[in-house]
């Protein structure tokens, strides 16, 4: 029950960080230690559905509770502190380095891992730019082609989120649903919330090939994730490491361009306030999370030799 309890915590944690444009659920994953049991777990639903599932239900259940919380609670902070919000997230990113540099440590790179690290990188500075070709499409009464559109983008959208530091909100952004879905899932709980159930059966024809997509995304990537972890794990680092480099600057980037730049001035007149309280965020961030990383590696190590100890007494 304990595991369950940490890892509905970790669903939750994801969930938010999946509303973060930017940011992923594959960053907050990497932060909280659990990436590569996650994408395994997930790599197993085609093969074995029920021990996939018996180890991701707690999980997921915290992963659309976190999806709820961010759509009222951090994306409204995205809104009204937009570079504040940001610097937390930014903080984060820069503490989870660590984290990727640990995985390297002591490995000679090959020119696979340098190769890896720059497309990455470069990949995913571009990401924020294509919103700039993007457009906005109706769903509010899809279509066959429509529904299909939605399932495309949904399944490329949750694919990147499973990669830390790709932004899935990104894609929906540049293929246009990101502001219909978000709107989507709003009046959605609302109905839940008013107990109004044919109005929660009025938006399935959106939400179910939205759910199918993002299912389909996330059984793809994380059985190539779990093949290439298991076959090419430095060159995996290294690409990751190369989209934590990039996302300083994306998170910052849609940060501006989707919340600030229409409130600039307001920016502007509080401007010594906004820089010192986002230094004062990604300081909270990035001491937080050292010390829960730090935390954390001790309980590990005080787990492995408590197992040693109790290995070499049977021997």
């Amino acid at each position: 029950m304990k595991k369950h309890l940490k890892k509905f915590g970790c669903g939750i944690l994801i969930g938010i960080s999946n509303l973060i444009p930017g940011f992923s659920g594959g960053t907050m994953a990497l932060i909280l230690g659990i990436l590569e049991e996650f994408t395994y777990a997930v790599s197993l639903f085609t093969k074995h559905p029920f021990k996939s599932i018996k180890e991701l239900w707690s999980l997921a259940i915290g992963i659309a509770i976190g999806i709820i919380i961010a759509t009222f609670t951090v994306v409204v902070c995205l809104e009204k502190w937009p570079i504040i919000t940001a610097s937390f997230f930014v903080g984060l990113v820069l503490a989870s380095m660590r984290i990727a540099l640990k995985e390297t440590k002591g490995v000679a790179p090959k020119i696979s891992d340098f190769l890896s690290l720059l497309i990455c990188f470069l990949v995913s500075l571009s990401l924020p730019f294509l919103k700039k070709l993007g457009f906005e499409i109706s769903i509010s009464d899809p279509n066959i082609l429509i529904m299909l559109y939605i399932f495309v983008v949904a399944a490329l959208a949750a694919a990147t989120m499973m990669i830390p530091a790709a932004s899935g909100s990104l894609i929906m952004l540049a293929f246009g649903i990101f502001a219909s879905i978000l709107e989507e899932l709003k009046e959605t709980l609302t109905c839940l919330m008013n107990l109004d159930f044919m109005g929660i059966l009025s938006h399935f024809d959106v939400l179910i090939p939205f759910g199918l997509g993002c299912l389909f995304g996330i059984i793809l990537v994380s059985k190539f994730m779990s093949y290439a972890f298991k076959h090419h794990k430095s060159t995996i680092w290294y690409g990751i490491s190369g989209l934590l480099i990039s996302s300083f600057f994306t998170i910052y980037y849609d940060a501006y361009e989707s919340h600030l730049i229409n409130n600039i001035d307001a920016f502007m007149d509080n401007l010594v306030i906004n820089i010192m309280l986002g230094l004062l965020m990604i300081t909270i961030a990035y001491v937080g999370l050292n010390f829960i990383i730090k935390y954390s590696d001790k309980l590990s190590s005080k787990k492995e030799e408590k197992e040693s100890n109790i290995e070499e007494k049977v021997a």
